[in-house]
């Protein structure tokens, strides 16, 4: 099976229209292209994603993760510092996390991609459409998390007159991001910021500009509270969220009830949504957007969409 324009514009939560210039550019190449997991093959891997969650014992959160992100970010920085071009230093960027060749969810199924950097493809576009939606008429775009940079690169290569600002707890994120803005000759830089204490780090924000978070208030677990609340308090006219927003899962449904099973078990943050629903009811801002976007990981939706604008 192939993935169709129609039918990713569907998973993604976008207009057809709209992202058909970035399906066109990548319908050439294999890369759409899957099988779905049936009868046997889909039973073994729901076996496979039971017995991952019944042995799985990381914590979102947990004492020991700041020592495994440091680390993280530090194989990417070797890996750029040896980087000899463009092309391998944006493929230095890529986080770990996003493994290829694995069995993977989408539209609701278990599939087997042909391409081993099927939901890299896609998070790619995701990225793109995001970027050209929400972010491009701002002044200036603030990412909280910002990890390797990966989403800083990709934004600012495609729109260069914003100016582009990644925060991290991590000081190898911030070593490898300002690196990479170094090499790859492109408007972003980035400071230390610790989110779980965002009182503690006053910043400079420019009024009118956008806060983006992919995956990284997902990491607060039960103190993403705070947080959330201070964004919304802050002079952004818009925020934009690509993460695992469990609000938006079907518990009825045992494919999506398996992706909540691995969520709770770690500890990931369950509240997002939630939270910046009640901010909504109290008139500070307006949810544009909110969609399940079904692609993932073997154990989850890592990339669904929250967009709010301030009122």
């Amino acid at each position: 099976m192939s993935i169709s324009c129609s039918t990713l514009a569907d998973i993604m939560g976008f207009d057809a229209y709209g992202l058909r210039d970035l399906y066109l550019d990548r319908a050439h190449k294999p890369h759409f292209d899957y099988d779905v997991q049936r009868k046997h093959a889909k039973e073994a891997t729901i076996v496979r994603v039971l017995k991952r969650i019944d042995s799985d014992t990381q914590r979102i959160g947990g004492n020991d993760r700041y020592k495994v992100w440091e680390s993280g970010w530090e194989e990417n920085y070797v890996a750029l510092s040896n980087s000899k071009d463009r092309e391998s230093s944006l493929a230095a960027l890529v986080p770990a996390y996003i493994r290829p060749g694995q069995i993977m969810r989408l539209n609701g199924e278990y599939v087997k991609p042909k391409s081993k950097w099927l939901e890299l493809e896609l998070y790619s576009i995701l990225r793109s459409l995001v970027g050209e939606s929400y972010l491009s008429d701002a002044p200036h775009v603030y990412e909280f998390g910002a990890g390797t940079g990966y989403n800083l690169a990709l934004w600012a290569k495609e729109n260069p007159a914003i100016q582009y600002t990644g925060f991290d707890f991590s000081r190898n994120s911030v070593k490898l991001i300002n690196l990479a803005a170094q090499k790859l000759c492109l408007p972003f830089t980035a400071e230390y910021f610790n989110m779980v204490e965002p009182e503690m780090g006053p910043i400079a924000i420019e009024p009118g500009s956008a806060i983006v978070t992919c995956g990284s208030i997902e990491q607060l677990g039960e103190n993403s509270h705070k947080f959330v609340d201070w964004m919304t308090r802050m002079p952004f006219k818009r925020g934009v969220h690509l993460e695992p927003v469990m609000e938006l899962y079907d518990s009825s449904s045992l494919f999506d009830y398996l992706a909540l099973m691995f969520l709770k078990k770690r500890g990931y943050t369950d509240s997002l949504l939630t939270d910046l629903e009640r901010i909504e009811n109290e008139g500070r801002i307006r949810i544009v957007k909110k969609h399940h976007t079904k692609f993932g990981s073997m154990m989850m939706d890592g990339y669904c969409i929250v967009v709010w604008e301030t009122v």
